[in-house]
């Protein structure tokens, strides 16, 4: 068992057609809990905290707890 830690910023937008624009960036970080040897993220367990910054919602927190990872079945 191997713990991992990850920091992360990302921004991206969002909206419905005929609707005004919203942005928003995400910033946080995260613990790895996993085998070492695997060769994908198969099994590996993650917990991320981040902040959330959007122009039409107020400052929040966002704790997400999963498991694999989202690309991993692109890069197989």
């Amino acid at each position: 068992m191997t713990l991992g830690f990850a920091a992360f910023a990302n921004w991206g937008s969002a909206w419905y057609d005929g609707s005004r624009q919203r942005t928003g960036k995400h910033c946080g970080v995260g613990l790895r809990l996993g085998g070492m040897r695997a060769a994908s993220g198969k099994g590996a367990t993650r917990i991320d905290l981040a902040r959330r910054t959007n122009d039409a919602v107020t400052l929040q927190w966002v704790l997400s707890i999963g498991s694999g990872f989202a690309f991993e079945r692109i890069i197989k």
